[in-house]
């Protein structure tokens, strides 16, 4: 699928964009029940210090595992990610159809890249591809 539109909701001061994560983002989910994630931001550039590699690590999501669906949720039991607390977790998302879109909310949680934001929620529509 490919991402179309993402924003954030933080408390509420309603919805805002998500910071620039709206460029290059991969989502898969198979009949096997696995799924891979791969969320990165706008003009992210080739690292030259340890600095840019360090902001390059809070400009992406990253994750894979096996999941589950229970009503309006998918749950994902997380095995590899990019954030390693994330390991072994279950990361919970909700989830609508409409036509060849889905979207796809968060609980509300807290940024790791962006604690200053408080309790944020992601909402990411994404539209089949073809």
């Amino acid at each position: 699928m490919r991402l179309l539109f993402s924003s954030t909701r933080s408390g509420s001061k309603g919805r805002t964009d998500s910071g620039g994560l709206t460029s290059r983002r991969s989502f898969t989910a198979t009949w096997t029940v696995a799924t891979c994630t791969m969320l990165t931001g706008e003009g992210r550039k080739a690292p030259n210090t340890d600095q840019d590699r360090a902001d390059l690590l809070k400009s992406m999501v990253a994750y894979t595992g096996m999941y589950r669906i229970e009503g309006d949720k998918w749950i994902t039991k997380v095995d590899v990610s990019g954030n390693p607390a994330w390991v072994g977790t279950e990361q919970a998302r909700f989830f609508r159809f409409d036509g060849d879109q889905l979207q796809e909310s968060t609980p509300f949680m807290q940024w790791a890249a962006r604690p200053e934001k408080g309790m944020v929620r992601f909402v990411l529509t994404w539209k089949r591809a073809k």
